[in-house]
């Protein structure tokens, strides 16, 4: 069965759920799904993939929540607002006088909404942008050494912050973690390189082929 059927059939599960006026909790959907599946003909090892993807999902999307949360606490009272401004500003000291455009590319984002987050980053003096000498219609930006000093101060909330994010995790649970999410980094990065429409089916599609 596809995996979009599969998600058809879970968010329909979903509704009945709601409309039965059951616990509002993941737990205890998951439980009900069990008892469902126990009294039906439909797979339970098809639906326990769709139920523990969006499981996945749904914990990825806390954590990102979480995560801003605790970085606009950590970064309070820098000029920096967010981990994206963080990333800018590491991947402009690190690439050396990067294109505006190259930018984009490297942190999965739309071009203007970087553009507008660079615009933003110069009006407050921490980078700056010239033409590239060989093609005029290039914009290279590099840090100001105010910028270098943000960075600075920066990486150092950062750190706090991401001990607070890997929480109780001991060592190798932690290390596992970074290992398979580097995985599917790496995973995404070659769908987004490969995906140019705006269609989620046909994106779906593409993750239904082989590595």
């Amino acid at each position: 069965m596809e995996h979009s059927n599969l998600l058809k059939q879970l968010i329909d599960h979903w509704i009945m759920y709601s409309e039965a006026n059951e616990p509002d909790d993941l737990g205890s959907f998951i439980s009900w799904m069990e008892n469902r599946l126990s009294n039906t003909s439909q797979s339970p090892s098809a639906i326990e993939e769709v139920t523990l993807q969006m499981t996945f999902g749904y914990l990825l999307g806390r954590i990102i929540n979480f995560t801003d949360l605790w970085g606009k606490l950590g970064f309070k009272g820098l000029p920096i607002r967010q981990f994206e401004d963080l990333a800018i500003l590491r991947e402009i000291k690190n690439a050396k006088n990067p294109a505006k455009n190259e930018l984009a590319n490297v942190l999965v984002n739309e071009k203007s909404t970087v553009f507008e987050m660079l615009k933003r980053l110069k009006r407050d003096e921490m980078i700056t942008d010239t033409l590239d000498t060989n093609d005029r219609r290039i914009r290279r930006v590099s840090l100001t050494p105010y910028g270098e000093g943000v960075l600075a101060d920066s990486e150092l909330q950062a750190q706090k912050i991401a001990r607070i994010l890997t929480g109780n995790l001991g060592h190798e649970e932690l290390n596992t973690l970074v290992k398979l999410l580097h995985k599917l980094d790496v995973y995404h990065s070659r769908l987004h390189d490969a995906y140019n429409q705006e269609d989620i089916d046909e994106l779906l599609h593409l993750t239904d082929k082989p590595n």
